[in-house]
């Protein structure tokens, strides 16, 4: 019993810190305006919502196949294919960021894609 309760609470500490420190690296690289920084920042807190999203579809299954009044399963709440067009488009603008032909269009694009990710992030997180 004491080791469910152990990896019960440990669970969301493990999942969630590397999304804080992802979004601590945002914005401390945005202080410093240092670009590079800025886009290894996204990419990891791209890669540590989709590892989230990943394995909490994971739970999701097992806890439906181990209750026995579970039905068969319906259309997914993330739209997969939406997910790895922003992580391009913010990994593009990053791209763009870094060399010296950045615009205020990649600019914004980047602002916005990432925007549009925490938003699906924190709908996800309030189901």
């Amino acid at each position: 019993m004491k080791e469910n309760f152990i990896s019960i609470t440990c669970t969301p500490a493990i999942l969630f810190q590397p999304l804080a420190d992802g979004l601590i690296g945002v914005s401390n690289s945005t202080k410093a305006q240092n670009a590079q920084e800025f886009g290894s920042s996204v990419h990891n807190i791209v890669d540590a919502i989709s590892k989230m999203v990943e394995e909490t579809a994971q739970a999701a299954y097992l806890v439906g196949v181990a209750d026995p009044r579970s039905e068969p399963g319906r259309p997914g709440l993330v739209d997969h294919l939406q997910l790895q067009e922003m992580q391009r488009n913010i990994q593009n603008a990053c791209q763009a960021m870094q060399s010296s032909d950045i615009t205020d269009k990649h600019v914004s694009r980047a602002q916005y894609c990432f925007a549009l990710l925490s938003l699906s992030y924190l709908q996800f997180h309030s189901i």
